[in-house]
């Protein structure tokens, strides 16, 4: 993950910083109105809350889409297109763990042994801020459903499995050098979570490996992120 800021020391008690133009800017900090020292966090946290408000609100529209074309259209139901069964369910879920686990494993190994993977995960760093156990498992969870539901629920049984995986990976593109590979490792996620859909019959594969591999991958950069603020 990128560099992080350093962390930040409180004054010994009854030592509070002098407000004026001297006073350096410490990130993440804003100084109080009543000019007296930082205010610890406040930044952070606003645009934390602005991040995971935006994140709620779009994948909420993802979700609405296919469901909405699913009445409009009187079409199949995109989690079971063949009917719901225990069967798929379970196997559905098995398989998506699985292939998350081994995603998983292959970025990690990326992500500490390459210069373009440490790169990578430290522009996440920058970008997402500082996260908690809880508001990574609701990113994760809002990012599977919804972007499956989407994608393999709403496009790939029209667009097929090429054009949907294709479309999906550019639509993670970033214009920025380091981002890069993560366009390329979402086409093909892609590939493997639409092979996932139309293997098992359900989009629980897909959303199982899609909301593992976010969850874990989101924990390991916010990790990260402390770490370098404890450096």
């Amino acid at each position: 993950m990128e560099p992080m800021d350093r962390e930040f020391l409180p004054e010994p008690a009854g030592e509070t910083p002098e407000a004026g133009p001297t006073t350096p800017a410490i990130a993440g900090h804003e100084a109080s109105p009543e000019g007296g020292g930082p205010v610890r966090g406040s930044e952070t946290s606003r645009s934390r809350r602005d991040l995971l408000r935006t994140a709620t609100l779009f994948y909420a529209a993802l979700m609405l889409v296919p469901l909405w074309w699913m009445a409009a259209s009187e079409g199949p139901n995109p989690f079971y297109p063949e009917g719901f069964s225990w069967a798929d369910t379970i196997g559905g879920f098995i398989l998506g763990t699985l292939a998350a686990l081994a995603v998983v494993a292959l970025s990690g190994i990326v992500m500490s042994r390459t210069r373009w993977g440490r790169a990578l995960t430290q522009a996440f760093a920058r970008v997402l801020g500082p996260l908690s156990r809880l508001q990574v498992l609701w990113l994760a969870l809002l990012s599977g459903v919804g972007e499956e539901m989407f994608f393999r629920g709403l496009l790939q049984p029209t667009l097929g499995l090429t054009i949907t995986s294709v479309v999906f990976g550019l639509l993670h593109f970033v214009p920025r050098r380091e981002m890069f590979p993560w366009t390329i490792f979402s086409i093909a996620a892609g590939f493997l979570l639409g092979w996932l859909y139309a293997f098992a019959g359900t989009l629980v594969a897909p959303i199982a490996c899609h909301a593992l591999v976010n969850g874990i991958n989101l924990a390991r950069i916010a990790g990260e992120r402390r770490a370098g603020a404890c450096g």
